[in-house]
């Protein structure tokens, strides 16, 4: 203040004031705030001296100029105060939120302006690292300056989370933690995003340009497979990306996975629709088929589409479809590693018309899988599993049959049936029977002969599966039977222990039920409704039979699948209510 007071003679004065525009007014603002905030009929007249006068503060200073001191805004006083601004003794406040200073330069900045992101640190500690978006609502425009509108884009990411954590077990390591998730009271037109960044994490397009090129044909079909799963999940949770870049997915080095972040122009089900901004919140550097041909929008196609674009870059290193501002098509590589046997499925995953791609990434998944798997290093992919079920707490080492009889005892009524059972139960392969534990109803089923062996990787991989109908299960809402335990036996064996649900089977149902056409009607479309919400969740039951069906009758009739856990390396599904050939 003293330097800038002796070069010009005076000190600065600055005032902040607010122009409201339409009918808007300060009329229900405190006094201490109203003084500075204007319509904008009242604004234009500032012109006059008069005017200006009642709209700025007293300040005095006009005897200053009358003096001759030269004026901030003329050619004597400017470079002064520029000078003092652009010194060493003036920096710019820095960036920060929740304890985590931002870099002074972002490391990506959207095309449109709509954000930028930046690398930060927390002050208390430089090992934490964060990202860091900070968006710019006003480059929407004036049309899109709705409070509104930027929460349904500011909070997508925070939604996206809430929605994985209640419907996937494992899609929430897919994801980048929020430090602090926001709130609609957060939202304002430079509303900031902060999520950790383990020191594992690398972006993406920072690995494919330092180490691609290294990489073994192996590595790649792993990079791609790990590109695509965490979108077979979101698809299945009934998520469309829309906005799938590289500086958008981190590569976990420890875990060997894809973290996926900017949600911005997500497409969720029940959510309004971002689709009219989309092309406007999309970040990737190109135009899309479906905005060149001006085509109907379908999320999980147009994010097959992307997820090509970004498995071309991996499958053949220093190649890109890519040219700034035009649309990637398939072309076949210059050197491909892979000698042609991806060129179909490139070419169906970048078709040009949406319809002819794959219509969601977990289907593409299977596809490539289908098409690398000679490729594949099968022993590394059977380890893996191996150790994955070792050491996960579902394997019960030490735990036989007997241990689960003793930790859930059979209903007294039982008792006789249940051992003679488990003495047979090498030859019957499984028991099951009713419980009771914390006043709850419940029933066991457990099955013998299932054995963790390194050298058997096809059980291992049977048994993997199982556990992950069983993860899915158990964090969707479906009205299926709760699992309330279940384990893998270290002296052989697996049980699964479930919520008893009462209910009439299907095929008792209907012979004790004399129903109307109506009711038949309602029935039959509650039946259709159920097995569509498991479909959604690509949760196909195997064996949907009348025995499978358990109907509740109530103010509103309801069916409960059961038998959707079955662990047999035999077919168990009933063939009268199959086609004559299921495979065709």
């Amino acid at each position: 203040q003293e330097e800038l007071s002796r070069k010009l003679g005076y000190f600065l004065h600055v005032e902040a004031h607010v122009v409201l525009c339409g009918t808007a007014g300060p009329e229900n603002l405190p006094s201490s705030e109203s003084r500075y905030v204007h319509t904008r009929d009242e604004f234009l007249t500032i012109g006059n001296p008069k005017n200006y006068e009642k709209l700025v503060q007293d300040t005095n200073f006009s005897h200053l100029f009358e003096g001759g001191k030269p004026r901030p805004n003329s050619d004597e006083a400017l470079p002064i105060i520029k000078s003092f601004f652009e010194g060493p003794k003036v920096r710019p406040l820095p960036l920060k939120e929740s304890g985590y200073l931002a870099n002074d330069k972002p490391f990506f900045s959207h095309p449109h302006m709509v954000y930028n992101e930046f690398r930060a640190t927390h002050k208390d500690n430089s090992q934490h690292r964060g990202l860091l978006r900070q968006w710019n609502f006003d480059a929407l425009g004036v049309a899109n300056a709705m409070q509104t509108l930027w929460t349904e884009i500011a909070l997508r990411e925070t939604r996206v989370g809430r929605l994985v954590r209640h419907g996937s077990a494992t899609m929430q390591d897919y994801m980048l933690r929020a430090v602090r998730e926001l709130s609609e009271e957060d939202i304002t037109d430079d509303a900031r995003e902060l999520y950790e960044l383990r020191r594992s994490f690398s972006r993406l397009d920072e690995i494919l340009d330092s180490e691609a090129d290294g990489w073994s044909k192996s590595d790649r079909i792993d990079r791609v497979r790990a590109l695509l799963a965490p979108f077979s999940e979101l698809h299945s949770l009934g998520i469309g990306h829309c906005d799938i870049d590289p500086h958008n997915l981190w590569y976990a080095g420890d875990q060997k996975s894809i973290v996926v972040t900017g949600f911005g122009a997500a497409s969720l089900e029940g959510h309004n629709s971002l689709e009219a901004l989309r092309p406007t919140l999309q970040s990737a550097p190109y135009t899309l088929p479906e905005d060149a041909f001006e085509e109907a929008v379908e999320p999980y196609r147009l994010d097959v589409f992307m997820l090509a674009v970004i498995a071309y870059r991996i499958c053949f290193a220093g190649e890109s479809l890519l040219t700034p501002g035009q649309m990637p098509e398939w072309r076949a590589p210059l050197t491909d590693p892979f000698s042609g046997i991806l060129n179909s499925w490139f070419e169906q995953a970048l078709n040009l018309e949406p319809s002819k791609r794959f219509p969601r990434a977990d289907i593409m998944l299977n596809e490539f899988n289908a098409a690398t798997k000679e490729h594949s290093q099968e022993f590394d992919e059977a380890n893996q599993i191996y150790q994955e079920l070792k050491q996960n707490k579902f394997f019960r080492e030490g735990m036989n049959s007997v241990g689960v009889l003793i930790e859930f005892p059979p209903l007294p009524e039982q008792l006789s049936m249940v051992y003679p059972a488990l003495a047979a139960i090498a030859t019957t392969g499984s028991i099951s029977y009713h419980c009771e534990q914390g006043g709850k109803a419940l029933q066991v089923k457990l099955w013998d002969g299932v054995i963790l062996n390194p050298q058997q990787p096809g059980v291992n991989r049977r048994i993997h599966a199982f556990k992950q109908r069983i993860d899915k299960i158990t964090h969707i809402n479906l009205p299926t039977p709760k699992v309330q335990s279940c384990g893998l036996l270290g002296q052989g064996g697996l049980y699964v222990v479930s919520e008893y649900v009462d209910g009439l089977p299907w095929s008792q149902f209907i012979a004790e039920n004399v129903l109307e056409q109506s009711q038949r009607f309602t029935i039959a479309e509650t039946l259709i409704n159920t097995i569509h919400a498991f479909h959604e969740k690509q949760l196909p039951h195997g064996d949907l039979c009348p025995e499978k069906l358990l109907v509740q009758v109530g103010e509103q009739t309801a069916i409960t699948l059961i038998g959707l856990l079955e662990f047999s390396d035999e077919l168990t599904a009933d063939n009268r209510y199959q086609p004559d050939n299921p495979e065709s």
